[in-house]
């Protein structure tokens, strides 16, 4: 496995991922209930198990407050765009609970780098490269490994976490989209259908790199979400 976890990353285009800023791929992106609009289709799962996981340890993602795919440059601190493809632009970065990490800030204001600093060995062992500590970015984790690494950690998360029923808590995500009642019984159903509700998943139609209901728009195979 190629993972390289040092600042700067080799970008994900010369791991076989194809362009990303400008050139991003946006058909690739599939809508995420947490890490909003989308992630790429070859992370999808992945992310989802792990947030199954990390919610089932008492993490709580914030909404708003989780984001995923964006087609744009890297920011500095300032906010300013730089001529250097961001991660985000290949659907391969996560950026978590915004509000508590906040870009820049002292290490003693992370919730990640104090309070849960579990969660980044946590997402090291599946390929994320936490860039807290590089350039202060507490939120940000990104995937560094190639389209094969992702689906060889895909099928190590399936094994090493347990019986996670992704089909079933994709099934709990369209029971909430379908208005149907809550799950009674604890699991990975009823997991889906809280997590989408706390989501409210709803991208606009407009928006050409998300769909409206993505379960139903790409189904799950064992090989991934295609």
């Amino acid at each position: 496995m190629a993972f390289t976890f040092t600042y700067p990353t080799p970008l994900p285009n010369t791991k076989g991922w194809g362009p990303g800023w400008p050139d991003c791929q946006s058909g690739k992106m599939v809508t995420h209930p947490v890490f909003k609009p989308s992630l790429h289709e070859d992370i999808h799962e992945l992310v989802t198990i792990l947030v199954y996981e990390i919610e089932s340890r008492g993490f709580r993602f914030l909404d708003p407050g989780c984001w995923g795919y964006a087609c744009r440059g890297t920011k500095a601190q300032d906010g300013s765009l730089s001529d250097t493809p961001s991660f985000h632009s290949w659907g391969l970065a996560i950026d978590i609970n915004a509000p508590k990490n906040p870009f820049g800030q002292p290490e003693s204001s992370s919730q990640i780098a104090t309070d849960e600093r579990w969660v980044v060995p946590f997402l090291r062992s599946y390929g994320f490269f936490w860039l807290g500590p590089a350039i202060k970015d507490w939120m940000h984790f990104s995937f560094c490994g190639s389209r094969e690494d992702a689906r060889r950690m895909t099928i190590k998360a399936r094994k090493e976490l347990g019986d996670v029923k992704y089909d079933e808590f994709e099934d709990g995500i369209r029971a909430y989209w379908h208005g149907d009642p809550e799950p009674t019984q604890d699991g990975p159903k009823r997991f889906g259908w809280n997590v989408a509700r706390r989501a409210e998943t709803r991208p606009a139609a407009d928006d050409p790199t998300t769909h409206s209901h993505p379960l139903e728009d790409h189904k799950h195979t064992p090989g991934g979400v295609v």
